[in-house]
């Protein structure tokens, strides 16, 4: 990741969940997205894995943390429970690679 310029970071830093799916979320607490991107300005665009974390993100972090305006790509969730062919998947996730250029 390193390598090729990608971050990986979660939305929440922190939750409340009685198993995996993301349906059980309860007391959710967001990553400090306003200090990362201040950190690491050359950040263009943010993929999300998954509809929950891009929904936690609007709502937790750009309506409180003072962040900078980027892309936003939401990509099909890689749990297993999100049942599309991983070919779909993929097509969906090679827009990771594509950005790398810009």
């Amino acid at each position: 990741l390193l390598k090729n310029g990608i971050a990986l970071w979660d939305v929440l830093s922190g939750c409340e969940r009685k198993g995996s799916s993301d349906a059980n979320i309860k007391k959710p607490v967001a990553n400090d997205f306003e200090s990362f991107f201040n950190t690491f300005t050359s950040i263009h665009t943010v993929f999300f894995n998954g509809q929950a974390a891009a929904r936690f993100y609007k709502a937790l972090v750009l309506k409180v943390q003072d962040v900078p305006e980027l892309e936003y790509i939401c990509l099909p969730s890689t749990s297993p429970l999100h049942t599309i062919p991983v070919e779909k998947k993929l097509e969906k996730y090679i827009q990771i690679r594509d950005s790398l250029s810009n």
